[in-house]
């Protein structure tokens, strides 16, 4: 991803130093909501296993986690500043039989399953890398866990990053823009032609 997006400056988001819990401001112009979580369900934490989630941080302890109440959890990352690029790395992504999605925009994916045995009954759960470049910008990004035969699923995110490659010198012009351009340089052309004839 970052091969991809070549030298863009990008934010990153270790989840270290922050309170431990349930919060709302994760830093950075990042806030965080949630919906169908309790306190005790979601937010930052610094113990954990393949089945709940854990650090992915080299030499960090903590890390984003979330784990349903109810039939459908979720937490929305809200940024003040526009962005077209986010990853993490994601674990304990169904451990459970329940669904993991992630939606921004008008776009949504099923993270990928990471049980190792197939079964509902909390099989070990690795950890993967999920990210995106999108066309346009989009200022939320949430995360959706629903129920799956009678079973939640929980998962936890860490080391993420995010930022806007969308800049004036790589998105196309409009046709407007393009004539006002050429105008512009057929204006200064024009100006410097007189200069040369009158100092000739």
């Amino acid at each position: 991803m970052l091969g991809a997006l070549g030298a863009t400056p990008f934010a990153l988001n270790n989840f270290e130093g922050l309170v431990n819990g349930k919060i709302f401001d994760l830093g950075q112009g990042v806030t965080a909501t949630y919906s169908g979580v309790s306190d005790a369900d979601a937010g930052v934490r610094a113990t954990g296993n393949v089945q709940t989630g854990f650090n992915t941080t080299f030499g960090g302890r903590q890390f984003f986690e979330v784990a349903p109440a109810f039939d459908l959890g979720n937490v929305t990352l809200n940024f003040t500043k526009p962005i077209n690029f986010f990853g993490g790395f994601f674990s304990a992504v169904e451990s459970e039989c329940g669904t993991v999605t992630a939606g921004w925009a008008t776009k949504t994916f099923d993270l990928l399953d990471t049980r190792t045995g197939g079964s509902c009954n909390e099989g070990t759960a690795g950890v993967q890398w999920f990210g995106f470049i999108a066309p346009a910008a989009f200022s939320h990004v949430s995360f959706t866990v629903a129920e799956f035969k009678n079973s939640l699923d929980s998962f936890a995110m860490d080391d993420i990053i995010w930022g806007n490659s969308l800049s004036s010198s790589t998105t196309t012009p409009e046709p407007s823009t393009w004539v006002l351009m050429l105008s512009g340089l057929g204006m200064v052309a024009l100006a410097s032609r007189r200069r040369r004839s009158r100092s000739l």
